[in-house]
């Protein structure tokens, strides 16, 4: 909380029960239709819940603010211990308050391993993941965005020749407009050659909504 009232001067409510009651909400923006959960280990943990209220309980927050067309972001203890300046990177940007840069302006290169993990490990809250190639925004040999790509044909009885999106994420503090189709793009262009037939990726909807994929011609499968 005293992290968001140093950035944002307009209206923020605490312990709030009036939105989805009898439920409380730690924190509410309301002018950004934006609600915030931070949830310690051990009191949202299955030894403190039971098995099925830890599995169905942040679920169930999500789609009840949902259903009020508010965003929930839900913040784990461990996050915020080891990858706050990457918490709080995400949450500027909720707010509107990164800096922006447009994609147009940013030169497309295939990132090195060693550069990819680098870039991941700072900016990304599942740092790395090990993948075939990595495409990146650059401008004056700073990345400002990155898309890296992994293939999945042999996992989970996938049979066609698939390529995943493993990681993408944009440098702590900004936002890179027309980031993703950029980067798609290219990433479309090389798995065709590459003899790809499919393209699959995931949203962790505790922090993202997967709007950025539909806009960009991604079929929803399932939610899990």
């Amino acid at each position: 909380m005293a992290y968001i009232k140093s950035i944002y001067n307009k209206e923020v409510l605490e312990n709030n029960f009036d939105i989805i009651p009898p439920k409380e909400l730690d924190i509410i923006i309301p002018e950004k239709k934006l609600a915030i959960e931070y949830c310690g280990l051990y009191f949202h943990s299955v030894k403190c819940f039971g098995y099925e209220k830890a599995k169905k309980y942040h679920r169930h927050k999500y789609e009840e603010c949902l259903k009020k067309g508010i965003k929930l972001i839900t913040i784990f203890e461990d996050e915020w211990q080891f990858k706050e300046e990457i918490c709080k990177s995400r949450i500027k940007n909720y707010l509107g308050l990164s800096e922006k840069i447009f994609a147009r302006n940013l030169s497309l290169e295939v990132i090195p391993k060693d550069k990819a993990k680098t870039f991941f490990n700072a900016n990304h809250l599942q740092e790395y993941g090990n993948s075939k190639i990595t495409f990146g925004l650059v401008k004056e040999n700073k990345i400002y965005c990155a898309l890296s790509l992994s293939d999945i044909t042999r996992r989970h009885t996938i049979k066609q020749k698939t390529i995943e999106i493993k990681r993408f994420a944009s440098l702590l503090s900004f936002q890179v407009i027309g980031g993703f189709s950029k980067l798609l793009k290219y990433a479309e262009i090389w798995a065709k050659d590459q003899g790809y037939v499919s393209i699959r990726t995931h949203c962790d909807l505790r922090w993202g909504n997967g709007n950025v994929y539909a806009k960009n011609g991604f079929n929803l499968i399932f939610e899990s």
